[in-house]
């Protein structure tokens, strides 16, 4: 059963707050507007997640965070507006999982800027190419694939982000809790295919990395998210670090690192990535 019904609408005062958070906040509304707008046609909470973000008044934090990110984004990355190509579904359930997906590449986005990536671009997509973000850092230069938790083996690709009592589903179904090491393991193997067949033609030395989003900083707007939060499988960090040996015994040459971020916290494997040529 969900932690909340189906049938729960947002009050007026909620709605006027999300039309105002909107109207406040200059690159929510510039990047992220058409993505809500689908919310207000029925209102029901739990159906657009970022209606749900803009119309909790505990949800501050959140909102301030995600302007200021947006922001940094369109100052520090080339073709930022690339990110958001894409038009929501006339379906409840896809447009949440587009909105995971773009807010993935987001929160990808500002990981490589904090972590002193620069020459940062959003690629375009063609048909031979379906690379996200180029970087340099250090003199290297790095091909960075983004993705989430959440992809179905499956093509269709859903998520229905409250189910089970809060918990956080990485896939579609009536599992009570997802694996989370199965889930990375997917998102891992996908990209990783992605990355074989970029590296194919290119003769430049090019390292590479993976970013997987949980899509918890967005999730855990809502009030009775947060307070459920604290139920949530903590194993991010011992299920990457399996994965990273899975590929280790592969003799693998690449991703050069995986990154999981999962809300204010982030796991790295190798652990030492980030301070490699530093020394």
């Amino acid at each position: 059963m969900n932690s909340i019904e189906e049938s729960e609408r947002l009050a007026p005062e909620e709605l006027q707050l999300a039309r105002d958070r909107l109207a406040n906040n200059t690159y929510i509304r510039k990047y992220l507007k058409k993505w809500v707008h689908p919310g207000f046609a029925s209102s029901i909470l739990g159906q657009n997640i970022l209606l749900d973000l803009l119309s909790d008044d505990g949800s501050d934090q959140t909102v301030r965070k995600l302007e200021e990110t947006l922001k940094e984004g369109e100052a520090y990355c080339q073709n930022f507006r690339d990110i958001f190509k894409g038009n929501p579904s006339d379906n409840a359930d896809v447009t949440n999982s587009q909105i995971l997906d773009t807010l993935a590449e987001v929160e990808g986005c500002s990981w490589l800027r904090r972590h002193g990536f620069e020459e940062l671009r959003k690629l375009k997509q063609t048909a031979l190419k379906s690379l996200d973000f180029a970087a340099e850092r250090l003199g290297v230069n790095y091909a960075v694939e983004v993705t989430r938790l959440g992809i179905p083996q499956s093509d269709r690709k859903i998520v229905r982000p409250l189910e089970n009592k809060g918990y956080f589903q990485f896939y579609g179904g009536n599992e009570a809790l997802p694996n989370i090491q199965q889930s990375l393991q997917v998102a891992v193997n996908t990209k990783r295919h992605q990355l074989q067949e970029f590296l194919i033609n290119q003769t430049d030395n090019i390292e590479t990395i993976i970013i997987i989003s949980t899509g918890l900083g967005i999730l855990l707007a809502r009030k009775y998210i947060r307070q459920e939060a604290n139920v949530l499988p903590s194993t991010y960090g011992t299920d990457l670090q399996n994965v990273w040996k899975t590929l280790d015994q592969e003799a693998h040459e690449f991703p050069s690192a995986i990154v999981l971020l999962s809300g204010s916290n982030q796991y790295i494997q190798p652990a030492e990535f980030l301070v490699q040529g530093q020394a």
